[in-house]
């Protein structure tokens, strides 16, 4: 083994013991989850060592530049997996070195819709996303029995194969009710025929998808979205209906740890980026102002 993977594979061992001491539900994590934290962990162990330092040494500035190499994108993620090495009032100002959410405003949902409202398919994927703040991959897990259309709320299989419960909301429900009975039959129908003359994989993966509800995968949820994109003349992705799921919530007033349980995070600062870029509207402004001078 050569001197590097040698470091590195003792950097693995130090972030493993060190994870296991600070997490305790750390092997209750996905395994992906666990290889994930794992890494990130080991990186920084190997960043310490560079400077002549244990990882629990590092000041917030060598964090804070330990956190630079990362892409804008992924900082909240490795920050909030090596948060739990330092002190509550060690502070680090990651937000500011992240992209925000993007959430779409009303004009562009209505016009999102128009492009989706002929084709039933399309309607029910795209309405269920914006109305739930699902992910793109438990939209395409969820089956007949996590809907209760009974009691009104969804069953979702999240990240670590953690359940949350979403309430199907009054305008999503008729939607659902067309899809499962009227349109999803077919769908699968036409699937499950395809699916099957592809060989003993496509059989297996045709029994998985007999009791979806949206009996498809996620790369062609993406795949239409990119359509969708195109007859819009704006880029959506499924992720951003989740944007604005949150987004709107938090500007009606819903509390952020009734947010956070919707959206399935682990943590609540996760969740408390969409209050930097929630905006009221003009007129709950103007109305909240009103008398304050003369």
């Amino acid at each position: 083994m050569e001197p590097l993977e040698e470091e590195y594979e003792r950097a693995r061992r130090v972030a493993l013991e060190a994870l296991r001491q600070t997490t305790p539900d750390f092997d209750l994590l996905s395994p992906k989850s666990r290889e994930y934290y794992v890494y990130v962990a080991a990186k920084l162990v190997m960043y310490a060592w560079f400077r002549g330092k244990e990882f629990t040494q590092l000041s917030e500035a060598e964090v804070v530049d330990f956190l630079r190499q990362y892409r804008p994108t992924s900082r909240v993620t490795v920050w909030n997996v090596i948060r739990r090495f330092y002190p509550p009032g060690f502070r680090v100002r990651v937000k500011a070195m992240v992209h925000m959410p993007r959430a779409l405003n009303s004009s562009q949902l209505k016009k999102l819709y128009e492009c989706v409202k002929d084709e039933p398919t399309l309607r029910a994927v795209f309405l269920t996303l914006l109305y739930t703040g699902m992910r793109r991959s438990e939209l395409v897990t969820i089956t007949l029995d996590d809907v209760d259309l009974e009691l009104g709320h969804i069953k979702v299989t999240g990240k670590g194969g953690k359940v949350r419960y979403v309430p199907i909301v009054r305008q999503l429900r008729p939607v659902l009710e067309e899809w499962i009975s009227t349109h999803r039959p077919a769908y699968v129908e036409r699937a499950l025929k395809l699916l099957e003359s592809q060989g003993e994989r496509g059989r297996a993966l045709a029994e998985q998808y007999r009791s979806r509800v949206f009996p498809f995968s996620a790369k062609t949820v993406n795949e239409w979205f990119q359509r969708v994109s195109a007859c819009a003349g704006f880029r959506v992705t499924p992720h951003m209906l989740r944007h604005t799921f949150a987004t709107r919530l938090i500007m009606r007033g819903v509390p952020i740890n009734v947010v956070q349980a919707l959206l399935g995070h682990s943590s609540i600062e996760t969740t408390a980026r969409y209050i930097m870029i929630a905006q009221p509207d003009r007129e709950e402004v103007s109305s909240a102002l009103e008398g304050v001078v003369g």
